[in-house]
């Protein structure tokens, strides 16, 4: 309105003068455009005056905004986010509405599952019973080698409850003696034979398993002599494909190693601290020695730690 008010006084000043050839196509410019604007306005107040303002429906709109945003606040800023949130609930209502209906389709998928893995477990059964006798024909010659003769290894299963390792319970059982009964081997055997029996199959299963480091504390516990070395010999063979740590107190055993370390405790103000030191050379027959007679080292003991050391 402002602008053909402000155009109305700019054609009444040029009134007086639109005869004159300079003004008057300036002038018949401006009057139609005066008349084109009105014509313009005109037609917009028409069609704003056409507009039929619905309050109620406002309202309504309103309040379907409040609630997206409301539903925006609680599970995201997006319409995707919402639409999940409303299927997911649609399911949650569905379920409860059709709760027998949902269970008793539970129910065989449960059955289902339960049949597959029971299947599965049967499978595993017959491989378990095929791999252990294998199993318990190298654990035999483990056992002779280390002076288990008359020992016997048996692989026995008894049957559980379907869990994620089958329906099976595995028991070592061993007869140390001809004519023995075979028992769970924790229950039969002597610290010694225990520690023999627990090496052999050892050294079987760490042949197959991806393990790159052992460690033996004292397995050597209960045995000295001959057997001791054969343990010895048998830690070696291990160390050809894995790396041995052992810990033990008998030199038939320490003298197989390509390294030895000596462990030492010291007090000082009521503290104990413990330190490990590499021995070679003469010291690490010195150390064998003190294996062989204790800290007082003979002439002998320093031969024999000497002989042995050649011998492996």
């Amino acid at each position: 309105m402002i602008v053909l008010e402000q155009l109305q006084n700019a054609i009444d000043e040029l009134e007086s003068v639109k005869d004159y050839d300079d003004f008057k196509d300036d002038y018949n410019k401006l009057y139609n455009e005066y008349y084109t604007l009105s014509d313009i306005i005109s037609s917009l107040m028409n069609s704003y005056d056409g507009i039929d303002f619905d309050e109620y429906r406002f309202n309504e709109i309103n309040e379907e905004l409040f609630k997206i945003q409301r539903l925006q606040r609680k599970y995201g800023y997006s319409m995707k986010a919402i639409y999940e949130a409303r299927d997911e609930l649609k399911e949650k209502i569905d379920a409860s509405l059709h709760r027998d209906e949902v269970l008793e389709e539970l129910e065989e998928q449960k059955d289902h599952y339960y049949n597959l893995a029971l299947n599965k477990a049967k499978q595993w059964h017959q491989q378990r019973m095929e791999y252990a006798l294998e199993f318990e024909s190298l654990i035999q010659q483990q056992l002779v080698d280390l002076y288990l003769d008359k020992a016997q290894f048996k692989v026995d299963f008894e049957e559980t409850e379907l869990s994620k390792e089958g329906i099976d319970k595995v028991v070592f059982k061993v007869s140390m003696n001809a004519g023995q009964a075979f028992t769970p081997l924790n229950e039969s055997a002597s610290g010694g034979e225990i520690s023999r029996v627990m090496l052999a199959i050892k050294i079987i299963t760490l042949n197959q398993a991806f393990v790159d480091t052992v460690i033996f504390d004292e397995v050597d516990t209960g045995v000295s002599g001959k057997v001791a070395d054969a343990i010895g010999r048998k830690m070696e063979e291990l160390s050809k494909n894995k790396q041995v740590i052992c810990i033990t107190h008998l030199p038939q055993v320490a003298v197989h190693a390509l390294n030895h370390y000596v462990l030492n405790k010291e007090s000082e103000d009521n503290e104990t601290y413990t330190s490990i030191q590499q021995v070679t050379g003469e010291n690490r027959i010195k150390e064998i020695a003190k294996l062989l007679s204790g800290d007082s080292i003979t002439e002998e003991a320093l031969n024999n730690a000497r002989s042995l050391l050649v011998h492996n």
